[in-house]
């Protein structure tokens, strides 16, 4: 087995050749330069040894000058095999200064190696040990030596120089396009995040602070679930993990997160996974804020329920009424036929008074089909309200206060007569029974404009001027699936026989019908307010 000395400063090229090496039989030694080689030949000579020419501490061609000086080493053959100097006086001077072969970078294997066992058996005649010190001294020599070591010394300058350029711009490349980006993630719309594995939040964008309330600094290092909501919190979990098995996938999920007002603001994100520059991963996750148009769709399919039930409830109102007119006109008919003082005549007036509370639900439900027959006018609504005050006193009873707030110098409205009395009336009794004992009903007016951002929440809104009537109850309030059910015909959270269900809906029809909003804010425990508010009316008499 010989014994191989390879010169190489790059562990790439010692690897390479060990390998080939190896697998053909030959015993390996290493060095990473001329003075480590030398130090190693001259402990445990080798059979022969390959260098590479351009290397620290010590090049090859030195190497070579002091390996044919040394009485120990001079018989041993050296191979030169180099990707570095490769022009025909590259060659030349090292085969001049001793070298036993000189191939260049990279050769294939079988070649290599054929050279190789030539250069051994070449070296096992020893026909050459006697002449080739006499050449390393030689002036000739040394000065060729020289001259090719600067001049290639001069090229790897050039190279290095040019490298350095090339990295200094595209440093500067990377700088500018890392400004770019920062400045396109700071005034996107959206928020662009980082979270780890352990759903630990790594990045956050600058646009945190105006979209989520939270400088980035006070989210990052915390977990994201901190401020999800706890009805959301394990979905966005394994979502998370989802995105973390497959990165071939985004992944979408939609949550409530806690804004830094305390409000519970809805943002839908989408997150892939990507390996941060150690290796660990992560997940890049894109956020955007859709509260305002969550509102919005959920008005629209609210304005379309009630929509759709309003058309039923007025086309059974129509077709009902017109059949109350009938057993109306059959049971006034009967009773004129029947003398005074008959028996019959008490049952028909009862039939009567039926017919007539029957009447009373299908205006009410015609009201919330909105297809009541009504003239509306231009009226003072504090005048209204006020109007109404004492009747309202009565119809609320004596352990319940009422507050009469009017607003200064409140603004017109057109809407029916009669219409704010039915308002008024429904919402004043609807406060009543959500009290228990006593309470305090107040019912304020005002005037308000309503801009785009703040009709947002309505589908239907056109901003402008209106003119605002609420009533507030300290009652019992209401849950949210309640809420979505309230202006529904026939819904009632009163005992059996308590009441009709048909209050709300008639409030919600009369309002729409006159162009209206209303909006409804309560909380169990906290109370209840209705607003209406209607489109305010200006340069037209009252009355007309």
């Amino acid at each position: 087995m010989k014994k191989t000395l390879i010169v190489d400063d790059r562990a790439e090229n010692l690897y390479l050749l060990r390998v080939l090496l190896q697998g053909r039989g030959y015993e390996v030694f290493e060095a990473q330069n001329g003075a480590e080689a030398l130090d190693l030949a001259r402990q445990t000579p080798p059979d022969i040894a390959i260098t590479d020419l351009l290397m620290p501490v010590m090049d090859g061609y030195t190497l070579l000058r002091h390996w044919k000086a040394d009485p120990t080493l001079k018989a041993i053959p050296v191979v030169v095999y180099t990707a570095t100097y490769t022009d025909s006086q590259d060659e030349r001077l090292a085969l001049d200064l001793g070298a036993d072969a000189f191939i260049l970078k990279p050769a294939e294997p079988d070649v290599f190696l054929t050279q190789l066992d030539r250069v051994c058996a070449r070296a096992t005649q020893d026909c050459r040990a006697a002449a080739e010190p006499a050449l390393t001294e030689d002036p000739i020599i040394l000065r060729e030596y020289s001259e090719v070591l600067v001049r290639r010394l001069e090229e790897k300058s050039r190279q290095l120089e040019l490298a350095n350029q090339d990295l200094l711009e595209r440093e500067a490349r990377l700088r500018a396009s890392e400004a770019h980006f920062r400045t396109l993630i700071a005034n996107a719309s959206d928020l662009v995040s980082v979270v780890d594995a352990q759903g630990v939040m790594r990045f956050q964008g600058p646009s945190s602070e105006r979209i989520l309330g939270y400088a980035p600094e006070k989210m990052m290092g915390r977990p994201v679930l901190e401020w999800i909501h706890p009805d959301d919190a394990q979905r966005v979990a394994a979502s998370i993990q989802q995105a973390l098995d497959d990165p071939s996938l985004p992944v979408h999920v939609e949550f409530r997160f806690r804004h830094g007002d305390g409000s519970w603001r809805r943002l839908e994100a989408i997150g892939r996974r990507i390996d941060d520059p150690d290796g660990s991963p992560v997940i890049v996750v894109n956020s955007r804020d859709v509260t305002a148009s969550r509102q919005v769709e959920e008005q629209f399919r609210q304005a379309q329920k009630m929509e759709s039930i309003g058309r039923l409830a007025g086309g059974v109102a129509h077709d009902f009424n017109n059949l109350l007119m009938g057993i109306s006109g059959f049971a006034e008919l009967c009773q004129d036929d029947l003398p005074l003082g008959h028996p019959a005549r008490a049952g028909i007036g009862e039939i009567l008074n039926i017919v007539e509370r029957a009447a009373t639900l299908t205006r009410q439900l015609l009201a919330f089909a909105r297809r009541q027959n009504v003239v509306p006018q231009v009226l003072k609504l504090n005048d209204a309200v006020a109007g109404m005050i004492n009747m309202l006193r009565r119809l609320i009873g004596e352990n319940i206060v009422l507050s009469w707030q009017p607003g200064k110098c409140l603004g017109a409205v057109r809407i029916g007569p009669g219409q704010v009395d039915q308002i008024l009336a429904n919402l004043c009794v609807n406060a009543r029974d959500a009290i228990s004992g006593t309470g305090r009903v107040t019912i304020e007016t005002g005037d308000v404009y309503i801009d785009a951002s703040q009709g947002k929440g309505h589908a239907d809104c056109s901003p402008g001027e209106y003119v605002m009537l609420s009533v507030t109850d300290d009652g019992c309030g209401m849950d949210a699936a309640t809420l979505e059910n309230i202006f529904e015909p026939f819904f009632t959270t009163k005992v059996v026989g308590k009441g009709t269900g048909l209050g709300l809906s008639t409030v919600y029809g009369i309002v729409k019908q006159n162009d209206g909003l209303i909006e409804v804010c309560s909380e169990p425990g906290q109370g209840t307010t209705f607003r209406i508010y209607l489109p305010r009316v200006s340069d037209l008499r009252v009355g007309s």
